[in-house]
């Protein structure tokens, strides 16, 4: 009768034992697997990295081979004298490239616009307008002429003869298409001014 306790006792130690020796082996095959893991994706970032900085390296020589162009930009405003109260109006431009004699092929021009307006009265401004225009350049363009307008304008509550003033700036850049790269970049701005009437 009292050697039956032990039998069992021993046999609940072993089963503790089996039990612990599973969970040590299951941790060091998952510790094994996540480390396996880890170890091939910190490669593969690496060399991924490289791969990165070799291209960004490649593409800024590239870049830097690339001879940049200069052109002339000017921007033309054709405002009316004077506009009416409580309206809804345009406001038209337009800029001028030129001077596109030596530039490389296949090319692409980005002209990029902002207004900003100033009031010597009473009146509130609304304005909508286009902030990009994109051109494709081909071999024997040397003047791109294109249109800007300031539309809608909505103007409310002026004073007569109140003086409004637009300031639009324009950035006009030149892409090498098969770069997608900047090589010619040129700012300027231009002022509208309109006097309210009733």
């Amino acid at each position: 009768m009292s050697s039956n306790p032990p039998k069992k006792h021993n046999r609940k130690t072993q089963l503790v034992l089996v039990g612990v020796i599973c969970i040590l082996l299951l941790g060091a095959g998952l510790t094994y697997t996540y480390y396996s893991e880890s170890t091939s994706k910190s490669e593969a970032l690496t060399q991924a990295q490289y791969q990165t900085a070799y291209l960004n390296y490649t593409l800024q020589e590239v870049n830097a081979s690339i001879p940049q162009t200069s052109f002339t930009l000017e921007y033309m405003p054709e405002p009316p004298a004077t506009i009416g109260n409580n309206i809804v109006t345009y406001l038209f431009g337009r800029v001028e490239v030129s001077n596109l004699s030596s530039i490389y092929y296949p090319s692409t021009l980005m002209l990029s616009f902002n207004v900003s307006y100033a009031t010597t009265g009473t009146a509130q401004i609304s304005c909508q307008y286009v902030p990009y225009q994109m051109i494709y350049l081909v071999k024997g363009i040397t003047t791109v002429q294109a249109p800007f307008g300031i539309y809608p304008l909505t103007i409310l509550n002026a004073t007569q003869n109140e003086l409004i003033t637009f300031q639009v700036g324009v950035t006009a850049r030149i892409y090498w298409t098969p770069l997608n790269t900047v090589i010619g970049q040129e700012q300027t701005e231009g002022i509208m001014q309109v006097r309210v009437s009733y």
